[in-house]
């Protein structure tokens, strides 16, 4: 076996490659299909693992911003959770925009001197 082995070091290299592949590819397909299964359990996890709230907080946000998104107020179509990223507190819901203008200014400073900028005509 061991001289086989050394002798087709490339082939058995391509199979494990290709396997790996194949593996990776059928866990994907697996997840997509789970996830179209079941889109809520799915969300509530997401919202579990990365902002530490289920489902119901979520749509109480919502209700309690009124349905919409507290800067721009409009019906957010993607919406977002904004939370801060130092203490992982969640601050409400806004709509993918206004959350990724938020990340970009970052701080509150910052956020001042954009509006001075803007103030200047």
């Amino acid at each position: 076996m061991r001289a086989w082995s050394s002798r087709n070091r490339e082939k058995i290299k391509g199979y494990r490659r290709n396997a790996s592949q194949r593996s990776r590819d059928r866990r994907r397909e697996y997840q997509r299909e789970w996830s179209n299964r079941n889109p809520g359990k799915r969300f509530g996890y997401v919202l579990q693992t990365r902002y530490g709230i289920g489902a119901a907080e979520y749509a109480a946000l919502l209700e309690k911003q009124g349905g919409v998104c507290p800067i721009c107020v409009e019906a957010p179509r993607l919406p977002s959770v904004d939370h801060d990223h130092d203490s992982g507190v969640v601050r409400g819901i806004l709509c993918r925009t206004c959350n990724a203008a938020l990340g970009i200014i970052g701080t509150v400073e910052r956020l001042r001197a954009a509006m001075a900028y803007l103030c200047r005509s």
